[in-house]
């Protein structure tokens, strides 16, 4: 059988001992940019509680980001709560004293971990609720919701808006030059990106805006 990444002289087929294939391993590796990677499953890392498990099952619709202080792989669990996972992978805990909001049906679809100001801050895109959470770990320090249509730069964003279209984050990066969020949005009729910013204390929308579909 002929494997990605060698050659096979036919014609010389028989001339080359048989190596058996471990097809257990052979399943648990792939090819990338001329190197052989290889996964296994460590059932020791990822530790999970009863109720996570639970409120993870059916699928979850999230993505996650890393902490840049602490390490940790930061994420929500609809119906669960804000979860971390240390940095050496061994178990995911619930974030203490966390806002309620967490466990209340958002998701993190986009998550992003920054620094600003020499301070650490998580903000997720719920596709669930309809907004952009900002949070210093379990404190919730802003909470973006679906613009009014007199925000951005653009236009055809404030109309779409003004008309009451279809707010869904999707994503969220940190601009660090820009001290900027961008979030963007879709499973709309509208795919657009948007800025906010912090101003007179807070996070609000307001600034740039693009993209779109063609046929909107």
């Amino acid at each position: 059988m002929a494997h990605e990444g060698h050659d096979h002289d036919h014609d010389s087929a028989g001339k080359h001992p048989v190596v058996a294939v471990d097809l257990a391993t052979a399943q648990n590796t792939f090819n990338a940019n001329g190197k052989t990677y290889r996964w296994e499953h460590r059932p020791e890392l990822g530790k999970q509680a009863d109720a996570m498990i639970a409120a993870a099952k059916g699928g979850l619709h999230n993505n996650a980001d890393v902490d840049q202080t602490t390490h940790e792989i930061v994420t929500v669990v609809a119906k669960y709560g804000l979860v971390t996972l240390d940095g050496e992978l061994n178990e995911w805990s619930l974030v203490e004293e966390q806002d309620s909001i967490f466990a209340g049906g958002m998701n993190a679809h986009g998550a992003d971990c920054f620094i600003m100001d020499g301070q650490s801050y998580w903000a997720f895109a719920s596709t669930n609720t309809g907004e952009v959470v900002v949070s210093q770990r379990g404190k919730v320090i802003a909470r973006l919701k679906q613009p009014k249509g007199t925000e951005f730069d653009n236009p055809t964003v404030n109309s779409y808006f003004a008309a009451g279209g279809r707010f869904t984050p999707c994503d969220v990066v940190y601009l660090p030059e820009a001290k900027r969020l961008v979030a963007v949005i879709g499973y709309a009729p509208g795919d657009y990106a948007l800025s906010a910013e912090y101003r007179d204390g807070q996070w609000q929308w307001g600034g740039p805006a693009w993209g779109g579909k063609e046929n909107v």
